[in-house]
């Protein structure tokens, strides 16, 4: 398997936390952090009007990216890994815990 590509989205979130870019970048390099995920670099933005935010990891595995919709109670995630299926599974695990998350939605796509 050449690597593990997980879409999806987390709903009933904390809605501070949705709002808030310094939380959501907090939470990314725990979750990073405990999932023994390798940061090369991090980028994020805020966004004005609904208060949303994008916070984007690049990994030596590959990428770890996350956008909120505060309006929708929703956190949407994009996690490409080739290592391995457990790490990127506990990332996703520990972000729902992090965000404090009621709901997750994934798709799953191997290459």
């Amino acid at each position: 398997m050449l690597g593990i590509h997980y879409i999806g989205k987390i709903k009933g979130c904390n809605l501070s936390y949705l709002k808030s870019n310094k939380k959501i970048k907090s939470i990314m390099q725990n979750v990073a952090k405990k999932s023994n995920l390798d940061i090369i670099k991090k980028t994020s933005h805020q966004f004005h009007g609904p208060k949303a935010a994008t916070y984007c990891l690049l990994l030596s595995q590959s990428h770890f990216v996350v956008h909120t919709w505060p309006e929708h109670n929703i956190l949407a995630f994009d996690l490409f890994s080739c290592g391995s299926q457990k790490q990127a599974e506990k990332a996703i695990s520990l972000l729902k815990k992090e965000i404090e998350g009621k709901s997750l939605e994934i798709k799953r796509l191997s290459l």
